[in-house]
């Protein structure tokens, strides 16, 4: 079974959801299980485990432009297209270009008239292996720093999700924020799906957002996380999601999360018998279950 954990805004509490789930799925539930981290800006699940080994078993790669300055007549051809400003021409002088900015369209290879730029390529990032337990391991990609290139590792890593079916009982994807590319790309890798909001007004947004992307590719469960929160909007999120026709169930709030964050261990494992470990253990067995 392929889950993965997404949610529009950050701070919701995707990371907390999937390395619990994970965690429980592993050890209560006795199941071989991968945690995949493609929140590739901010890779944070190794550090909410504790785990600070990872092993590089892969590059990912994408077209990077390289300028022959002998055939360049700087006409400015491919300046003037390149969608993202990473070539600039300084006219009768000199054609430069800016990596962090490359997109790897190849748009100026396929357009330079003098056949000036060639195909050379760039390492945007990196996929990573870890191990936190005997039944849980981690599959994690790391932008490199200053690149762009995110959707390109999150691509890398769905494709290897295949190899890992016959090794694994449950692969869970902890998803970055947005309701973009990279998260459709996320959703149609996986077979279930829990969306993670909270009872603010930008999770409301942010819900409905997601619900437009992503209600007719899959059926999905709400996570309310931070349930009875003060001062939020948990009737309005509740009236929406029953006016959708989409389960719900609630992770309450509870301060002592943050313990277990600046622990570098699962909440579930400093206090297993709180209100907050028996949801995510029903959640859990709605999981696997399924």
């Amino acid at each position: 079974m392929r889950c993965a954990v997404i949610g529009g805004k950050g701070g919701t509490g995707k990371t907390f959801i999937a390395v619990n789930l994970a965690y429980i799925v592993s050890s209560k539930f006795n199941c071989k299980v991968l945690l995949v981290d493609s929140d590739v800006e901010n890779p944070s699940v190794p550090s909410a485990l504790g785990v600070g080994e990872l092993k590089i078993i892969g590059q990912v790669k994408r077209f990077s432009p390289k300028i022959i300055f002998d055939k360049c007549d700087l006409c400015g051809v491919c300046a003037e297209n390149c969608p993202p400003h990473a070539l600039i021409l300084i006219p009768n002088k000199k054609l430069m270009f800016l990596e962090t900015l490359c997109e790897g369209c190849a748009m100026c290879f396929y357009i330079c008239p003098r056949k000036a730029i060639v195909e050379d390529e760039s390492v945007v990032g990196w996929i990573k292996f870890g191990v936190f337990s005997s039944n849980l391991d981690l599959l994690v990609g790391e932008l490199r720093p200053g690149e762009r290139g995110y959707s390109e590792i999150i691509e890398e890593l769905m494709g290897r999700l295949d190899s890992y079916n016959t090794s694994y009982d449950s692969i869970i994807v902890d998803s970055p924020p947005g309701t973009g590319k990279p998260i459709k790309l996320i959703v149609e890798s996986v077979e279930k799906l829990f969306v993670v909001t909270e009872p603010t007004r930008l999770g409301l947004h942010d819900l409905k957002k997601l619900y437009s992307l992503i209600g007719s590719l899959r059926d999905f469960t709400v996570i309310l996380n931070k349930a009875g929160l003060k001062g939020g909007v948990e009737s309005e999120i509740r009236d929406y999601v029953s006016s959708i026709g989409v389960e719900m169930v609630d992770v309450p709030f509870d301060l002592s999360i943050n313990y277990a964050y600046a622990s570098f261990k699962p909440y579930v494992e400093l206090y297993p018998e709180s209100s907050v470990s028996n949801a995510l253990v029903n959640i859990a067995r709605r999981l696997i279950n399924s």
